[in-house]
């Protein structure tokens, strides 16, 4: 999708659908149901599938392509730190 319309665009919807997503976390009450967060849930999650894939290739698109691998390994890196710390501190 990215190489017929580019990354902006996408990348710019799912920001906004994480924003509403947002949004409509933060009008629900203590006492809010699993139907009451399940419209926000879903918007977050097409608006993180609209970003992400996009920004993801927007970035390694700044590398030459025989760096390629190491900017996607250094994403990988990156990805799995986070996992550790998160089990970490639980």
């Amino acid at each position: 999708m990215t190489d017929l319309i580019g990354a902006r665009w996408p990348i710019t919807i799912g920001m906004l659908l994480l924003a509403a997503a947002c949004w409509s976390f933060s009008i629900l009450g203590v006492d809010g149901t699993f139907l009451e967060m399940l419209p926000g849930m879903l918007i977050g999650g097409v608006g993180m599938g609209l970003a992400m894939g996009p920004m993801t290739t927007a970035a390694l698109d700044t590398f030459p392509v025989d760096r390629a691998g190491v900017a996607s390994g250094r994403g990988d890196h990156l990805a799995a730190g986070r996992r550790l710390s998160r089990r970490r501190a639980n």
